[in-house]
């Protein structure tokens, strides 16, 4: 089969996407602080072990989406509440919690704890020791 890409290469004319320092470099160049703030909030409350890149893709929108909505609040605050703003705002809400809702069902369900022949042996063992005692 043929196709316009070399061998070896990613099929993206941009190149390979970036590593994750290049990654975490990007998101702090192009994060406000408060989005930035969101964002590891959500990472945190997730668990750092559970995040994947379309989990943190997700929580990158809601951040963005969550500041937002804290922005133009703010405006509202400052200015006289127009129709428009007021309209504005209701919908960047309810599509932040469209995706909030889209970023808790893209996260993988906890792994059930995995327990390690050796410490299943020491369970065992310890039980036994304890109905050897009683008897």
């Amino acid at each position: 089969m043929k196709t316009q890409f070399k061998p070896g290469s990613s099929g993206n004319p941009e190149g390979r996407p970036p590593t994750t320092e290049e990654r975490v470099a990007l998101l702090k160049e192009r994060l406000t602080p408060r989005a930035e703030i969101i964002f590891n909030g959500y990472i945190r409350a997730i668990g750092r072990a559970r995040v994947d890149v379309i989990v943190e893709v997700h929580a990158l929108k809601v951040a963005e989406l969550q500041a937002g909505c804290e922005t133009l609040r703010l405006k509202m605050k400052d200015a006289e509440p127009s129709e428009t703003l007021i309209n504005s705002i209701t919908r960047l809400e309810s599509t932040a919690a469209r995706a909030e809702r889209a970023l808790f069902k893209a996260v993988p369900p906890k792994a059930e704890v995995q327990i390690s022949y050796a410490e299943r042996l020491a369970k065992k063992l310890a039980k036994e020791k304890r109905r050897h005692e009683e008897t």
